[in-house]
């Protein structure tokens, strides 16, 4: 049967709905189609669900209530065109103080209206840049030392100077937390690019000045309905490339295939994407990375075809620590479809776990017993950190 859809939202935020009739029968589906249709958004007959008009995310919220929660395993939805929302891991609670945050560029803070790059900007122009996205908790940047690493590592790799040592990245991040007043559940993303050009172009001695840095800090509590419930996955058919094509080490801007992968699942009905490496081995998600479980022990890629995530580096230690065998070795999908848990982890989400892979039902589909203890060791080791007083303590 054809999905109905509802062919034009008139303005930001209004919400498409398209109703596969064949899963109608499943999980919370008709007490959600029953409070939809008491708003007159559809109609519900013999042939399944006729979508009659949007309404704000917000007012859709209000009305399926707790039965929201389950909607992206049976109703598939959609802000605008083409980019289908389902779950995701960066997923986070709403947050009205975020529409007055200020935004750090080159050392000055600019409402977030207001925040401007140029047209000229080689991040804008060729997506030259590197990146890092970091947890504030407790007034602590999570694992700061770990993240200037990276991102100094990033800067000798691609000869962006960021015009600043550790200790003055360390201070900007600073000053844009405490120009916003926050201490908690925060999220910043920094952001470095090779700076302005005098046209557009790819050389770099079109470059004037230095490198642009805007550093974005929102509040952000992860959405625990993601933690709990867990996403599902899709393999892409776009690769990770290997080292001597775009370095996945890199954290930069250069991002097209990660985001193509992601449509693909989204597209095929699934919250985010699995992506393989040249050789066909499993290599990582399109923005998290990729853990099995199998007979107690925990199995990831090599890291020579996806980021070395912060978190998951951490996960392999408290596990090795609390004596759980680790491996970073090649696996197959024949292995994850065997497996008896899967989860992805990440800066912003920590630990979540996934439930489906493929539409295979991973395990008995719910979080299992490694994953909530691994999230035990990992927030303790978060807990730690936050009592040394992090990376900061030791300027």
């Amino acid at each position: 049967m054809a999905a109905a859809v509802v062919p034009h939202p008139s303005a930001d935020g209004l919400v498409r709905i398209w109703a596969r009739t064949a899963e109608l029968r499943y999980g919370r589906c008709p007490l959600i189609l029953t409070r939809m249709a008491k708003i007159g958004v559809v109609r519900v007959g013999a042939m399944g669900a006729q979508v009659d008009h949007v309404v704000s995310l917000r007012q859709f919220r209000d009305v399926v209530g707790d039965a929201y929660e389950n909607l992206s395993h049976v109703l598939p939805w959609s802000l605008g065109y083409g980019q289908s929302v389902t779950k995701s891991t960066h997923q986070a609670l709403a947050d009205e103080r975020n529409a007055t945050v200020e935004i750090y560029i080159n050392g000055e803070f600019f409402p977030r209206h207001e925040a401007k790059i140029s047209v000229f900007d080689s991040g804008f122009l060729v997506g030259d840049g590197i990146w890092e996205g970091i947890r504030l908790h407790h007034d602590v940047f999570a694992f700061l030392d770990r993240h200037l690493d990276r991102l100094f590592a990033g800067s000798a790799a691609t000869c962006i100077d960021l015009g600043m040592d550790r200790a003055g990245v360390t201070a900007a991040l600073r000053s844009t937390v405490d120009r916003n007043d926050m201490h908690d559940n925060v999220h910043v993303r920094l952001m470095v690019t090779r700076g302005d050009k005098k046209t557009p172009s790819q050389h770099p001695s079109n470059c004037i000045g230095g490198a642009n840095m805007v550093i974005i800090a929102e509040h952000k509590a992860a959405d625990p309905v993601v933690r709990d419930q867990g996403i599902s996955l899709f393999t892409a058919t776009v690769r990770r490339p290997p080292p001597d094509t775009l370095d996945q080490k890199l954290n930069c801007h250069s991002k097209l295939h990660e985001v193509i992968a992601l449509i693909q699942a989204t597209n095929a009905g699934a919250d985010e994407a699995l992506m393989l490496d040249p050789t066909g081995a499993v290599a990582t998600c399109n923005a998290t990375n990729f853990f099995i479980v199998k007979n107690d022990e925990i199995f990831t890629a090599t890291g020579q075809y996806n980021l070395n995530g912060i978190t998951s580096a951490l996960m392999v230690e408290v596990a090795e620590a609390a004596g759980i065998p680790a491996h970073r070795a090649p696996f197959s999908l024949t292995d994850v479809y065997a497996a008896d848990e899967a989860f992805v982890t990440g800066t912003f989400g920590g630990l979540t776990p996934v439930h489906t892979i493929d539409g295979r039902t991973i395990g008995d589909g719910t979080q299992g017993p490694m994953s909530e203890r691994l999230r035990e060791l990992y927030q303790d080791a978060m807990a730690a950190e936050v009592a040394s007083g992090g990376y900061e303590s030791l300027l």
